[in-house]
């Protein structure tokens, strides 16, 4: 029998595995199951009739994580990258019903001392503690904490409830005393122990750069959207995608690996990359390996919903001269974050017109209930009344694929990947492993089909 391979899952990460396998072992036969009617997974490209622009999932991808750019070179669409627009980057927090900027280069770990300490989101009191800084104890071992913890620690409460719990509540729908500062800014924390002090770290660096605030990571999107990604890498895939097709369980038999997939049948296989979030890859693995089924269903999921609005530019009186802002914990707000896309980035609006996207956090929400929940919060933050009509609205749903990075993750996501390494047919990839970001996911693919394939490289690419 021909060798085949079966991928479960045709998001970045299933789609990223299939191509490597399928170049990796151009004589195999390479499955790709998709249970929705698409691929891409999170990432979602909608252009509308009027010229809009529209990302449902990740806007971006971060320049220096390789496995982006290699896959955007090897897929040839090189051309597509682009830098978002100069003098774009200035962000803000909502709080107390106004939008404070945020001090540039915070979160990537590259803020330059001059801008903390003038930054207005800030009391005197908050900025002598942050002062305090180089003085503070280096924490003993190298245990897993919180964020909340990491940041009170060495700069103070202040600097936690008023920017860093708004800011990765925005990015991680998880509190700071839950998210794990080793899975989300391991960087930070490996600075604190090489020089006992995130100022001395930067002080240190910056005299290597002759610059007080170092250069923070390139952002770069797709001209025509993040979804050309998904689209490009499916392109070596011709006739092997399936979708529609929900594989539901997992098995081992004497001729090598059975998926029962409900309605249409079953398939057998000599390799599977189970590249779907953690809880479908618990049910699938369930009964081939309970051990590892337990380890999946100990990484927690969130949820994500966001609602983007098309509006005329002359109807809105606010700048928009930025990114976007997140929202303080303690403002009474469904919103968690904005995004100005067509102020981000280039393209995503006619010129008359204004794209902005936000993301909520309301339990139980109708869509009704959550369009009426942003257009209150846009209301009371940015001014824009409720009887100013958008141009349109799209709501966009997401439960149970966003891994919750909590304290003690990364040792669950190694020990996950070390009992998948027991089992010589299986691999896993997707976001719940090494990184949610598009580049990760790419890799967590790319390291799953070269274990099936037993290579440490990925499969070169087809010339172009």
């Amino acid at each position: 029998m021909t060798q085949r391979f079966v991928v479960i899952g045709a998001g970045v990460a299933g789609l990223a595995a299939a191509r490597a396998l399928k170049l990796g072992a151009p004589s195999a036969e390479v499955v790709l199951l998709e249970r929705s009617e698409r691929i891409g997974g999170l990432v979602l490209t909608e252009r509308t009739p009027d010229g809009f622009l529209l990302e449902h999932g990740p806007d971006s991808l971060l320049e220096g994580k390789p496995a982006g750019m290699r896959a955007i070179a090897e897929t040839g669409i090189s051309d597509e990258v682009v830098s978002a627009p100069a003098g774009v980057r200035k962000s803000f927090v909502a709080r107390e019903g106004r939008l404070y900027p945020l001090p540039p280069g915070l979160i990537s770990g590259r803020a330059s001392a001059t801008a903390m300490m003038t930054a207005p989101l800030f009391t005197m009191a908050g900025r002598a503690r942050m002062a305090m800084e180089p003085f503070m104890p280096q924490r003993e071992g190298t245990d897993d904490e919180s964020v909340a913890s990491f940041f009170e620690r060495r700069f103070g409460q202040e600097m936690v409830d008023r920017l860093i719990e708004p800011v990765f509540r925005g990015v991680y729908t998880t509190p700071t005393t839950k998210l794990s500062v080793r899975a989300v800014m391991p960087h930070l924390a490996m600075l604190e122990q090489k020089y006992g002090s995130l100022a001395r770290a930067m002080a240190s660096r910056a005299s290597l750069s002759g610059s007080d605030s170092p250069a923070a990571p390139t952002v770069v999107t797709l001209r025509s959207g993040m979804g050309a990604l998904p689209t490009a890498l499916a392109r070596a895939l011709e006739g092997s995608i399936r979708l529609g097709v929900t594989a539901t369980r997992l098995r081992r038999t004497p001729s090598g690996l059975t998926i029962s997939l409900g309605e249409h049948g079953e398939l057998e296989a000599n390799g599977v990359v189970v590249a779907t979030p953690a809880p479908a890859a618990a049910r699938l693995l369930a009964d081939l390996d309970p051990a590892v089924a337990d380890s999946l269903g100990a990484i927690g999921v969130g949820r994500l919903d966001t609602v983007t609005f098309g509006f005329w530019r002359k109807d809105l009186d606010h700048p928009l001269e930025g990114t976007g802002f997140v929202v303080d914990a303690n403002e009474k707000c469904a919103l968690t974050a904005c995004t100005w896309s067509s102020s981000k980035w280039v393209g995503r609006a006619p010129d008359d017109s204004a794209l902005i996207r936000c993301f909520l956090a309301a339990p139980g929400a109708t869509d009704e209930e959550l369009v009426a929940s942003a257009r209150d919060d846009l209301r009371a933050l940015m001014g824009i009344p409720l009887a100013i009509k958008p141009r349109f609205t799209r709501v966009w749903r997401l439960s149970q694929s966003l891994p919750r990075y909590e304290v003690g993750y990364m040792e669950r996501a190694a020990e996950t990947l070390e009992r998948v390494a027991q089992l010589p047919d299986v691999a896993v990839a997707g976001n719940a492993y090494n990184g949610m970001g598009v580049p990760d996911c790419i890799a967590s693919g790319l390291a799953a089909a070269a274990r099936l394939l037993g290579t440490t490289e990925p499969a070169p690419p087809p010339a172009h």
